[in-house]
């Protein structure tokens, strides 16, 4: 359940601002705990690049937590600014 919602967050905000989420050329991953095998992979480095997140610290994003609904706003908020 938290995976999906996760999933869906960076969903909505790839799709609501029309953005192409492939990873910039050569960016290297600054969170520990997310794999390059895992599914949202791809979404997260999106994010991170484009400054959408920052992480829970920063070296880690902590997939398995449960995304707030501030996090959520502040998510939405920043794509789309």
């Amino acid at each position: 359940m938290k995976h999906r919602l996760i999933a869906w967050i960076l969903v909505l905000i790839i799709c609501l601002g029309a953005i192409p989420w492939a990873a910039a050329a050569g960016t290297s991953n600054p969170f520990t705990d997310v794999s390059a095998a895992s599914p949202y992979y791809p979404a997260i480095l999106w994010a991170y690049e484009n400054g959408i997140t920052g992480g829970t610290s920063p070296t880690t994003f902590s997939p398995n937590n449960t995304c707030t609904r501030a996090q959520i706003v502040t998510f939405l908020y920043r794509a789309l600014a």
